[in-house]
């Protein structure tokens, strides 16, 4: 019998706007039936959480297409945990951490290529407070970039000059987290503008974070911006409005476990790019080769 697949477009993906979702499912099932499975069932709905419970319901597919951004992709996620369907991802959002992670191509023509002649793999999922991560959380100035980011998604230009402003009172104003970490090794009290934890060491260029070395290194990796300046504050701002993160200094990388107790107890977050708000202590921990996915065949 050919392997099973279902497909699941959200309608409301930022990286849609100039798509019709009901024609990427037409695509989605020609690039599975090329690749020789069967695409069982598809959803383009805006109710995300009914939509993937219904496509994620026993006996459960070999393959989950999901075209969303991260947000979306978190959900899918959590229903596949410890279970043996790959999930397959279409990059559709702002920042698409995993997908740029396991190499899958922006483009969405390019992506679907790669879905026949790739492989599975199994990759691992961290937690803070019990909530799933699948690349990064965010402290400090990084989870305000995300807001403002917000802001200009929601209210398109005519959101700029405020959200401009916005910029400019967060930069003056920014005070520094206070933050004591401990896990495997390190205990260590520090103040920062801008904290991440990764889940797995990330590739650097310079002092900018870029991407993932490994997904299945069963660690936590800590970076902070402990010495910042007001320039250093602004270049962090910047660069996590367009999805990266600058100026950081590595903390640890080969963390099993960690705890961050941070002052103010509540601080604001992002978890893979959707903002929360967390309240100490912080706990991190890490489930290894937790998720199988879908790598795409190489161009």
């Amino acid at each position: 019998m050919p392997l099973t697949a279902r497909a699941y477009v959200n309608p409301r993906a930022g990286g849609l706007h100039q798509r019709d979702p009901h024609a990427l499912v037409a695509a989605i099932a020609a690039a599975v039936d090329a690749a020789g499975w069967r695409l069982e069932a598809s959803r383009v709905d805006a109710a995300v959480g009914a939509a993937l419970d219904a496509l994620t319901a026993a006996p459960a597919p070999d393959l989950l297409v999901v075209a969303a951004g991260d947000g979306t992709v978190r959900s899918a996620a959590r229903r596949l945990l410890g279970g043996d369907t790959a999930l397959a991802l279409l990059p559709a959002g702002t920042f698409n951490l995993l997908a740029r992670d396991l190499d899958v191509p922006s483009d969405l023509d390019a992506a679907l290529a790669g879905l026949a002649g790739g492989a599975d793999d199994r990759i691992d999922v961290a937690e803070v407070n019990g909530e799933l991560f699948l690349s990064a959380v965010a402290l400090g100035l990084g989870a305000e970039a995300c807001a403002l980011r917000e802001n200009v998604r929601e209210g398109g230009a005519a959101a700029w000059p405020e959200t401009v402003f916005d910029a400019a009172r967060r930069f003056a104003g920014a005070a520094p987290l206070q933050l004591r970490a401990r896990g495997g090794g390190l205990a260590l009290g520090f103040r920062s503008q801008a904290v991440f934890v990764a889940n797995g060491p990330f590739y650097r260029r310079g002092l900018a974070l870029m991407r993932r070395e490994s997904l299945a290194g069963g660690r936590l990796a800590l970076y902070a911006q402990r010495h910042p300046g007001r320039w250093a504050a602004l270049a962090t701002l910047v660069r996590a409005r367009v999805g990266g993160f600058a100026r950081t200094e590595v903390i640890d990388e080969d963390l099993p476990a960690l705890r961050l107790d941070t002052r103010p107890e509540e601080v604001l977050a992002t978890i893979d790019g959707e903002m929360r708000t967390l309240r100490s202590p912080l706990r991190f921990t890490v489930r290894p080769r937790a998720l199988r996915v879908r790598r795409p065949a190489p161009p």
